[in-house]
């Protein structure tokens, strides 16, 4: 077992290497990197079950949930807050709690109805015939577990370079919408998980409900942004902390994970805390590190997240032997209960409850804000659409948290495990076909080119490259009152970025940011001019690295001509001094 963990622990990174053969050197398209590791956890199992006869099948139906949630599920989040990049999803914020807050209540609203009412026709049955009738709140706990999305094989499929608000919207999406899954699951856990005293439902249980989620909510969130100031504060006046790479990576950790330890304890969304403490650190506290203290940090926390999604992967493929047992006797295995009519009716429940969560609201949000403002088309609102048919990790370490060992609450944890499987293999096998259909149509459509609003990126370096030649021909004021007219509220958030919130949460803010300013006019003066006559003599970079790496041979050059000004400075002040003696 030990040689298997050993093997098996750094999975995804090997996996991620044969994900990208696949789909980018050899075409295929048929399979991703959730999906292998999906494969690897059965050929596991199977391994497992033929040694010990499925005794070791038996042993992984006591999932402690404890263990997903306090040490499995805090690297994944936290390393996908702290890798976020804060420009991109400030680009597509709109969409995001557009698609990832008000698509996800959505989403669990109509699974919750549907569901219901598919068990009022009792057409709940086990695979041996017998009738089950689910318990009011394992369904509303089920529809939370069920709004939990997994958009890893869309990403896989979209170059964030070339369509980088589609980009931005599904990454987005996807981090609020573990956020705010796991929010729903707590406010509904709250008012319906105690088994000793059910309560009873009422007409303003859903206001109960709602009520729990906005507490739970905006707590939550308190504590994940009191938690990352007081982090970055700490770095900024402690410097002493940065002398040590080893202590900068456990400081940084101990508060994002300290974050998540007090809200589980208070019954707040541990999951939302230590993904905004994550955020805010990468924007503020990264930047009072040392620069080994940045690097370790973000290798660190990205190696404790892939080897967590790993192990997790690899149970789940080893619990699969849990509901059907070929390879072991009867005395030696018992088969968990399902029910293939509730699992079908789930699976298409999903894209019944999403067709909600993003067509209807975007026509809605689309008729509110207008639709020539509204900058998704419809081809990239069905990529939207389908990214989020995938249930992963997040729906079945849930759906184990479910209290009790009735047959209602192991029907509903072997149909969010059998969902999880058909919707990672089966739709994650199509989505990336769909994918790339869809892009060919927006790719070679009149009406949707590359300068269309819903793909061109206003803050990409392409763009940034194009503006300055185009600053020749219109006023400068011009061009500010355009940009501050189309993106409000990203211009907002720099603005009070670059004037209040680096000064107050960076060390030595002033001087960091007179030196960039002056590169930034050598390098529009410079750097960019020369691009633009490159361009015109028919020269064009291949990519954004390589103008990337213009750009910083530039900004070496100016700051080895900054030195020797300043040497030549402070010799004639020497100069000047001796004259005057």
């Amino acid at each position: 077992m030990i040689i298997f963990i050993l093997l098996f622990k750094n999975k995804k990174k090997y996996l991620e290497k044969v994900d990208q053969f696949l789909i980018k050197n050899k075409k295929i398209t048929f399979i991703h990197i959730t999906g292998l590791g999906l494969i690897i956890g059965f050929v596991v199992g199977l391994i497992f079950n033929l040694i010990t006869k499925g005794e070791y099948a038996e042993d992984t139906s006591a999932f402690d949930s404890n263990i997903f949630f306090y040490v499995i599920l805090p690297p994944i989040i936290y390393a996908g807050g702290y890798g976020l990049d804060t420009r991109r999803f400030t680009y597509g914020f709109y969409y995001t709690l557009v698609y990832g807050v008000l698509g996800t209540v959505v989403s669990f609203g109509v699974t919750a109805v549907v569901t219901f009412i598919f068990d009022d026709l009792e057409f709940v049955k086990t695979t041996e015939g017998v009738q089950v009738r689910l318990l009011n709140s394992d369904i509303l706990l089920f529809s939370a577990c069920m709004s939990s999305t997994d958009a890893i094989a869309a990403l896989t499929m979209i170059d964030p370079n070339k369509y980088p608000k589609l980009f931005s919207v599904i990454f987005g999406e996807g981090m609020v919408n573990d956020a705010v899954s796991i929010v729903i699951y707590l406010a509904v856990f709250d008012l319906v998980g105690d088994l000793d005293n059910p309560q009873k439902f009422h007409w303003y249980t859903s206001f109960e409900i709602l009520g729990n989620f906005f507490i739970i909510l905006f707590g939550s969130l308190g504590i994940g942004l009191a938690f990352g100031i007081l982090s970055t504060l700490i770095m900024k006046k402690c410097r002493f902390l940065t002398e040590n790479p080893i202590v900068e990576v456990s400081t940084v950790f101990l508060f994002g994970y300290t974050a998540f330890i007090i809200c589980q304890k208070i019954n707040f969304s541990g999951v939302l805390a230590i993904l905004v403490c994550g955020i805010f650190q990468s924007h503020y506290c990264s930047k009072n590190l040392s620069v080994t203290g940045k690097v370790s940090t973000k290798i660190s926390i990205e190696f404790l997240s892939l080897v967590a999604e790993a192990f997790l992967y690899i149970f789940i493929g080893i619990s699969s032997w849990e509901y059907d047992g070929p390879f072991t006797s009867a005395e030696d295995h018992v088969e968990l209960p399902w029910s293939w009519q509730l699992v079908v009716f789930e699976v298409l429940a999903c894209f019944f409850s999403r067709f909600f969560g993003i067509f209807v609201l975007s026509w809605i949000f689309s008729i509110i804000k207008g639709r020539r403002k509204w900058q998704l088309n419809r081809w990239e609102i069905g990529i939207i659409y389908m990214a989020g048919i995938i249930r992963g990790a997040i729906a079945y370490a849930l759906v184990q948290t479910i209290p009790g060992d009735g047959l209602s609450q192991e029907i509903t944890k072997s149909t969010v495990f059998f969902i999880v499987v058909i919707t990672t293999l089966g739709m994650g096998s199509f989505i990336p076909l769909w994918i790339k259909f869809s892009l060919n149509q927006i790719q070679n459509s009149e009406r949707y080119g590359p300068d269309h609003p819903s793909i061109k990126d206003p803050l990409s370096e392409a763009d940034e490259l194009k503006k300055s030649i185009r600053e020749d021909l219109l006023e400068e004021e011009e061009i500010k009152e355009k940009e501050n007219r189309a993106f409000k509220l990203e211009n907002w958030f720099h603005r009070m970025d670059r004037n209040y919130f680096l000064r107050w949460f960076v060390f030595d803010y002033e001087q960091k940011a007179l030196e960039l300013e002056e590169e930034e006019i050598a390098l529009k003066s410079i750097g960019f001019r020369n691009q633009s006559i490159a361009n015109s003599s028919g020269y064009r970079s291949g990519s954004l690295f390589s103008q990337l790496r213009d750009k910083n041979e530039t900004r070496s050059q100016l700051r080895a001509q900054s030195q020797l000004k300043n040497r030549k400075n402070q010799s004639e002040i020497k100069e000047s001094d001796l004259e005057g003696k």
